[in-house]
C-alpha cells in the first residue's frame, strides 16, 4: 500500500475544483533581493568616462602625468585579472544582478582586503584618466561612479548575500572592507578566514553543476 504522504508529494497540486494548479514561476520564488535591477557597473563606468571627456576637454597630458597615469592603469588591470582569475578558479559567477545560484563564498584572493575589488579597479581605470588630463573636474565622474556603486549596486549585493549565506556573510561584513583595508583578520582563537563578495563583480556565487 502506498501512503498517502507519498502521494501527496509526487502527485501535482489540485485547487478545489480538482484542477491542477499552475506550478510557480521560478522567478517569482527568488528572493526579491537576488533580482534587483540596476544599470549595469560597465555602463556606470562609461558614462562617467564620457563625462570626464567632457570636463576635461582641452587639458592636455604631459610624460609625468602618463607615466603616472600608465602605473595607475596597470594596478587597477593586475587588481581587476587576479579577481577574475580568483572567479574563474572557483568556477564562480561574475555577474552581479542575479545572486539566486549562490552556493558558496569565495575564500581567496583579492576579497580578502576588498569586498568589491573588481569595482575599485574601475575606479582606479577613471582615476587614471583623470591624472592624465591632469583635471580635478575629471575627478568628480571618479566619485560619482563610487558613489552610485556605494549606495545602489553594492547595498543591493549586500543584502542578497546576507538573506543567502547569514551569519557567515556577517561575519565577512565585519571582517573585509567595502572597498580597500585591512582583511584578514583573526577569528578568536584561530586563524583568519577571508571571504568575498561576487563582483562584482561582489559576492561570488559558486555555479550550481
Amino acid at each position: 500500500m502506498v501512503h498517502d504522504d507519498a502521494l501527496a508529494l509526487t502527485a501535482p497540486d489540485r485547487d478545489d475544483a480538482g484542477m491542477t494548479a499552475a506550478p510557480e514561476d521560478p522567478d517569482r520564488a527568488r528572493p526579491a533581493a537576488s533580482r534587483h535591477r540596476s544599470l549595469p557597473p560597465p555602463v556606470v563606468a562609461g558614462a562617467a568616462a564620457v563625462v570626464q571627456g567632457v570636463l576635461a576637454r582641452g587639458a592636455g597630458s604631459t610624460s609625468s602625468s602618463r607615466a603616472a597615469a600608465g602605473g595607475l592603469v596597470v594596478g587597477a588591470l593586475m587588481l581587476m585579472g587576479a579577481s577574475a582569475a580568483t572567479l574563474h578558479r572557483e568556477r564562480t559567477t561574475i555577474s552581479p544582478h542575479d545572486l539566486s545560484g549562490a552556493t558558496t563564498l569565495v575564500r581567496a584572493g583579492p576579497f580578502g582586503r576588498s569586498r568589491n575589488p573588481i569595482y575599485l579597479g574601475i575606479a582606479g581605470l577613471l582615476l587614471a584618466r583623470a591624472v592624465d588630463r591632469r583635471s580635478w573636474a575629471a575627478l568628480l565622474p571618479v566619485g560619482l561612479f563610487v558613489l552610485v556603486m556605494d549606495r545602489t549596486q553594492i547595498p543591493a549585493e549586500e543584502e542578497a548575500l546576507r538573506s543567502r549565506f547569514g551569519a557567515e556573510y556577517e561575519e565577512y561584513l565585519r571582517a573585509v572592507p567595502r572597498w580597500w583595508g585591512r582583511g584578514w583578520r583573526t577569528r578568536r582563537g584561530g586563524q583568519g578566514r577571508p571571504v568575498s563578495c561576487p563582483s562584482s563583480a561582489a559576492a561570488a556565487a559558486k555555479k550550481t553543476s
